[in-house]
């Protein structure tokens, strides 16, 4: 008669399960994208138009993975073969990759992204992009925003007269998208060139203070 297995027991026999697909796999990390569609949400939050991606660290979340869709990840013996598998883990996989490649390209697109973004301000405001004007050209589009926000709470009523709720609450969330690409061309200036950044923000405290 077979006896049955406690959960300390189970909990033991998958840790050994898991430490040998490790041993195998353990160093790999891998970057599940999916396929693009028109649809916003199809695309990652962080910047507009980049696939989204699942990102694999470590041997338990790639064994996950595999389990989601039944896929017997004890068989897997080579890298070639558990690329497969990841490729078979959803319907809409588009490509599987090392994560440091996938993250190495979605940084390239973020920095691609905010360049233009950033030129686009400084041609409105007639100024260079590393320079002081530059920043203080962010801060007014900021305030630009935050004004336009102010003025649709403030014509919240509007709703149900010719106006739905739900393009009151679009609008007012493209309104905060906008910020937030501001703030993240503001970051970006911090990280980048953080002289002229810490130049800036001693003149804002400056005017603060007089």
């Amino acid at each position: 008669m077979s006896s049955i297995e406690t959960w300390s027991d189970f909990l033991t026999r998958r840790k050994s399960a898991i430490d040998a697909f490790a041993e195998k796999f353990g160093h790999l990390q891998f970057a599940i994208a999916y396929i693009p569609y028109e649809d916003d949400r199809s695309y990652s939050t962080d910047e507009p138009k980049f696939p989204k991606a699942r990102e694999l660290t470590n041997a338990e979340e790639i064994i996950d993975c595999l389990k989601e869709r039944n896929l017997n990840w004890q068989t897997l013996e080579t890298e070639e073969q558990l690329i497969a598998a990841l490729q078979d883990s959803h319907n809409d996989v588009w490509f599987v990759e090392p994560l440091a490649a996938y993250q190495k390209r979605k940084q390239e697109h973020i920095r691609q992204t905010l360049e233009a973004e950033a030129a686009e301000i400084a041609i409105k405001y007639g100024c260079l992009v590393n320079s002081l004007d530059f920043l203080d050209a962010c801060q007014a589009e900021m305030e630009r925003f935050q004004d336009y926000r102010a003025g649709m709470q403030e014509d919240g009523l509007c709703i149900g007269y010719g106006v739905s709720r739900e393009q009151w609450y679009e609008e007012f969330s493209e309104s905060r998208g906008d910020s937030d690409r501001i703030q993240k061309i503001i970051d970006w200036i911090a990280t980048n060139l953080p002289l002229l950044y810490g130049q800036w923000q001693y003149q804002q405290q400056t005017q603060t203070e007089i």
